[in-house]
């Protein structure tokens, strides 16, 4: 094994005694790992390090580990990364005092350098030796010229878990060279006003772009990082691993608008094709459209109208309900309040009053009510309703409008029709695969009816498609706690606090895989800062929060909760369901039965899927429990103890 620190030299030219500090933590962090996977240093070489280990797959384990461990030291707030490279090669060495020579030793040494900071790579002799033995995937780099070395070697990749490629490479994901970033387009208007527009632009020409069959398109959330903070084209291309990136600008003035795109080669920087649209306003759906086409062709990708998935109605040919609609877009995206929804509301409504037959107004409206049922202590009174007359709506005057499917769902879901809700998730990843909020509430359908496999699937092509995103991050964590592995768990999990610390659902997640794990201190530590986090449904933190105290065999804290709960009773099925869940951790079964009854007699109910969640392990092995699974159509297979 073979180690270095990438950047090394520039690094201790601009800072050379806080560069010797990061050496002398590496060293102290590094040598424990070597002693536990039985290698044994030969040699520093200043920056790194050379070792030899009696089995190529401990080297390979003990790689992953250092890197594992560097990977969490350096996601810690204001820390200067360690950003350490590891090559590795199976060979004859010839020993002499304390050291070894040979052309294994040469060949390790040009293997390191292959492999990104923060990464590892082998040489195909370890491939043969470890492939199918370590958990994460090998992905060739191809057969590599070395110096001083006769013939080409295969080199190979580990992917590890934070290179945020770890999905099985299937269609889109097999070629990064379609694989697109749309980047916010930047407004050039006199009006700052019109920064919405250039907003809700930049999302149309995306959805635009998510019509072309086999081109994959990253997601709004894993973008919209770079308007704020700005990274070279490269930098984008590597960390969404995309080919190409399009970024444009857009000024309006009266009913005049000019538009300009680019489309940039990720690796090169060139410009692979470039436009200016000067045009009327009313011509705005027509400049998506070309758009769509100068990028697709510049890819190579076919472009046929039979075989564009959009939507059979065109847009408002109104030009102020478009603007309208743009600005319920922005402000949906935005959001995080009650007060923020509304806001958007508003506008699909005034959208819809000017033109009440507009698809994509419904479909924002229905959103935002979906949204609003999650609000506060207990939702918006009927607002899951309201979100799906809309939806249904959108798909009676639209049927091909995939946006339209994916929003009638959670109303399927919130009633246990699986079955309808699975058809309406196919059929908006059938219209548009690249739906990544589709895909991560239908990995929640096929976990429910016990289908866990399928799940982690769907969760691993969500982030796939927006790798920069919390809650994809988060889904994928989710599904690996939900089939019993925590370490990959953890590892996701804590992948979407580093780009969402302020969320509760992730700290509530993690402390529930810590103490699935048998880590109950770190995970009440976790469950803690959740309910300190919650803006809304702490009732289900709290019961998280029990759980965990009877893990700890902290009972009289279990009864804390449940005084605490007690008194909010009535307030919606949520609460009333979470009571019931106390009260089995508690063992009282009889008293968790009355309040899941009285949970279901709420008609805005609570969601099925919290029947399958730890408050009611205790009650696995009840037939009264499984009645009730089965009655809701769900399947505990997918939730194992």
């Amino acid at each position: 094994m073979f180690a270095d620190m990438a950047g090394y030299t520039a690094a201790t030219q601009s800072d050379e005694a806080g560069t010797l500090n990061l050496v002398q933590e590496q060293e102290e962090l590094v040598g424990p790992l070597l002693a536990t996977h039985r290698g044994r240093v030969v040699k520093s070489t200043g920056d790194g390090f050379l070792a030899e280990f009696d089995s190529a797959l401990r080297a390979v384990q003990c790689a992953i580990d250092i890197q594992q461990h560097l990977h969490e030291r350096n996601a810690r707030p204001g820390i200067r990364p360690i950003p350490l490279r590891i090559g590795v090669h199976l060979g004859d060495v010839e020993q002499r005092g304390t050291d070894i020579f040979g052309d294994a030793v040469n060949i390790a040494s040009r293997v390191e350098p292959l492999a990104d900071p923060g990464g590892v790579c082998l040489s195909e002799p370890v491939f043969v030796q470890v492939r199918n033995k370590i958990p994460y995937r090998l992905d060739t780099l191809g057969p590599k010229n070395l110096k001083g070395v006769r013939e080409a070697i295969g080199i190979y990749r580990v992917l590890l878990p934070w290179d945020r490629t770890d999905t099985p490479r299937q269609g889109l994901a097999d070629d990064i060279s379609h694989r697109l970033a749309v980047l916010p387009f930047k407004n050039i208007s006199p009006n700052a006003e019109d920064e919405f527009f250039a907003d809700g632009l930049t999302e149309e020409i995306t959805a635009e772009l998510s019509q072309v069959p086999g081109l994959l398109v990253i997601a709004r959330t894993s973008v919209e990082r770079y308007r704020t903070a700005p990274k070279p084209i490269e930098e984008v291309g590597r960390v969404l691993r995309v080919g190409a990136v399009l970024e444009g600008s857009v000024r309006k003035a009266g009913s005049k608008i000019r538009i300009t795109a680019q489309l940039i080669d990720a690796e090169s920087e060139a410009h692979v094709w470039s436009a200016s649209f000067d045009r009327d306003f009313n011509d705005i759906f027509a400049i998506q459209s070309d758009i769509a086409k100068g990028v697709a062709e510049a890819l190579k990708l076919r472009l046929l109208s039979s075989e564009m998935r959009g939507s059979e109605q065109p847009p408002s040919s109104n030009t102020d309900v478009f603007s309208l609609y743009l600005k319920g877009r922005v402000e949906l995206n935005r959001a995080s309040t009650e007060e923020g929804l509304n806001r958007a509301l508003g506008y699909f409504n005034d959208a819809l009053a000017k033109d009440p037959g507009y698809a994509a107004a419904l479909v924002g409206a229905a959103s935002c009510y979906h949204e609003l049922e999650h609000v506060g202590m207990g939702g918006v009174s009927g607002a899951l309703e309201k979100s799906k007359d809309a939806a249904a709506m959108a798909i009676r005057l639209d049927p091909r409008s995939a946006e339209a499917h994916e929003a009638i769902c959670p109303w399927f879901q919130h009633n246990a029709d699986w079955a309808s809700a699975e058809r309406e998730h196919r059929r908006a990843l059938e219209l548009n695969p690249n739906l990544v909020d589709a895909r991560m509430s239908f990995s929640e359908i096929l976990r429910c009816t016990g289908r866990p496999k399928e799940a982690l699937e769907q969760a691993r092509r969500a982030l796939e498609g927006d790798p920069l995103s919390f809650g994809a991050n988060l889904g994928v964590g989710q599904e690996y706690l939900h089939e019993g592995r925590y370490d990959e768990a953890i590892f996701h999990v804590k992948n979407a606090l580093e780009l969402g610390p302020q969320w509760s659902a992730g700290h509530q997640v993690l402390g529930v895989a810590y103490v699935k794990k048998g880590l109950v201190d770190e995970g009440l530590e976790e469950l803690q800062r959740a309910r300190s986090l919650a803006t809304g449904r702490p009732a289900e933190i709290l019961a998280d929060l029990a759980w965990a105290y009877s893990k700890a065999a902290r009972t009289q804290e279990v009864d804390k909760i449940l005084a605490e709960l007690l008194p909010q009773a009535g307030q919606n099925a949520n609460v009333d369901l979470a009571i019931a869940g106390v009260y089995a951790i508690s063992g009282d079964a009889e008293k968790s039965f009355t309040w899941i009854d009285q949970a279901f007699r709420d008609p805005q109910r609570f969601y099925p899927g919290l029947l399958l969640g730890v408050w009611f392990e205790n009650l696995r092995e009840d037939p009264r429990l499984m009645e009730i699974l089965g009655n809701q159509g769900l399947n505990a297979s997918g939730f194992p103890v």
